[in-house]
């Protein structure tokens, strides 16, 4: 017979024992001695025995397998290796039984799947011998790994969901993904499919669910509105460090309690303390009229994406000199007093295309960088932007970047009193715009400091009025709406 030898992996033929050996495969169909063509499927070890599979063309429903060299031979082609192939079938069997087959002990038949169906679960085993397993999740089972635990929304009722979620959580700190203990890059996760989980607390100011485990995330299936994590008091409070939260709604259905703009101040989520490798993503995190979105008046220096917080203070703000955003927020939409706002509030972090209200990225204290982004007054550095804070493209209401303004400002615009009205202009602003009492001029009676200082450099910049530098300080091409001139020293 003349073959062709050709090096193939046919993983729905090939047994598993049998992978990755020499596969023969003939240019026509062979006409064996009951002269009924058969097609070679394929043939393994040319050195050898010949194993094979062969279809009749006229009897398609069934699998021939071979034993013997001789393929010629039809009495090779004996009915104990007759087999019906109009469907795959997957076999049942328990764990027990699956692994009697893998181990040898109670070999599978050629081709057959090892699957196990045992506590309504079916699982697959790899060719590496590890198994993935999927199941009913009215059975209590449901996806199932060695990285994550999943939870389906499909209990009773809510408060049921949320017992159901802190369970994934706690047995999700238990895994060991890879069969290797969990570390910043082995990690473990829960997944929250779609659904209304209600979280009760031991009490009023215990919290509901504590995320005390490095590397092991909480993770939301498809959009984070569909999956709604609720409950009063402290709702999700983190004390582990290196946790990813993404695509889920936090809602604080709040208890009657009230310390506003400090960090005791009830949230929806509520950070132990400063967290550097928090990260944030997709969440959604809603307070009511005694709670706020996230803890007040604490550091954030994490990394949070497309967020929305609903009520003010969030993400580093509040009224003590504690309340600071150090972190990267990116595409975030927060109220009043957020990213390092209220009265006392500092950013030093960096920020782009964000949204936050009165008083946010940094009520008193601007040190950081800020792209894009929008907010309402008294923003940017209410009291201060210093000689390190950088603003790009930002818009801001009255009494916005900086009281004093010693850093960088390009194509900002601001409302009143901006860009330096009580203590003066000393940093550098290109094509900014603002209104009465900007850049350097005198917006308060005592503000006597207030000026243009020789370090001072606008560039095409935009005001009713512009004061007269100090030696050294320059504007150029400004334009000074309330006489129609353009000015240049």
């Amino acid at each position: 017979m003349s073959t062709t030898k050709i090096k193939k992996q046919i993983d729905f033929i090939v047994p598993p024992k049998l992978n990755g050996e020499a596969i023969v495969q003939p240019t026509a169909p062979v006409v064996v001695a009951d002269t009924t063509a058969r097609k070679l499927l394929a043939t393994y070890d040319p050195d050898g025995p010949y194993r094979g599979m062969r279809v009749r063309e006229t009897d398609t429903s069934n699998i021939y397998i071979l034993d013997g060299s001789d393929v010629t031979d039809d009495a090779n082609w004996t009915p104990d290796h007759i087999e019906t192939f109009d469907s795959i079938v997957m076999p049942n069997g328990t764990r027990a039984e699956v692994d009697a087959k893998n181990a040898g002990t109670d070999p599978q038949a050629v081709g057959e799947p090892a699957v196990i169906t045992d506590e309504d679960v079916l699982q697959f085993r790899r060719g590496d011998g590890t198994l993935f397993a999927l199941a009913a999740a009215g059975g209590g089972g449901g996806l199932e790994g060695n990285s994550f635990v999943a939870v389906y929304g499909g209990g009773a009722d809510a408060v049921a969901n949320g017992t159901a979620l802190k369970a994934a959580y706690a047995a999700a700190k238990a895994l060991t993904p890879n069969g290797s203990a969990l570390s910043a890059t082995n990690r473990a996760c829960v997944l929250v499919f779609p659904g209304d989980y209600a979280l009760v607390a031991a009490g009023d100011y215990v919290a509901n669910l504590t995320l005390d485990a490095q590397y092991v995330d909480l993770i939301g299936v498809g959009s984070s509105a569909s999956n709604i994590i609720r409950g009063d008091g402290q709702l999700i409070t983190q004390t582990a460090n290196d946790v990813l939260i993404q695509g889920v709604t936090l809602k604080s259905e709040g208890i009657d309690y009230y310390d506003a703009g400090r960090p005791t101040q009830l949230a929806a989520y509520y950070p132990d303390s400063d967290l550097p490798l928090a990260k944030l993503v997709d969440v959604v995190m809603m307070n009511n009229s005694v709670t706020y979105p996230t803890r007040a008046g604490i550091e954030y220096s994490g990394t949070y994406t497309d967020c929305v917080c609903s009520g003010d203070y969030a993400l580093g703000g509040g009224d003590v000199s504690t309340a600071i955003f150090s972190g990267k927020a990116v595409r975030c939409v927060c109220g009043d007093k957020a990213f390092g706002g209220g009265t006392d509030g500092t950013f030093s972090g960096e920020a782009r295309n964000c949204v936050g209200g009165n008083s946010s990225f940094g009520g008193d204290t601007f040190s950081g960088k800020a792209y894009n982004c929008t907010s309402g007054a008294s923003s940017f550095g209410g009291t201060v932007l210093t000689a390190a804070g950088e603003v790009y493209d930002c818009f801001a209401g009255s009494d916005s970047f900086g009281m004093w303004f010693a850093g960088k400002a390009h194509r900002c615009i601001g409302g009143v009193a901006c860009f330096g009205s009580w203590s003066g202009n000393s940093g550098t602003c290109v094509d900014c715009t603002a209104s009465t009492n900007s850049f350097g001029t005198n917006w308060y009676s005592d503000g006597a400091g207030a000026q243009l200082s020789a370090t001072a450099r606008l560039l095409r910049c935009t005001a009713p009025a512009f004061p007269t530098p100090a030696a050294g300080g320059k504007r150029t091409l400004c334009i000074e709406t309330t006489t129609s001139t353009v000015i240049t020293d």
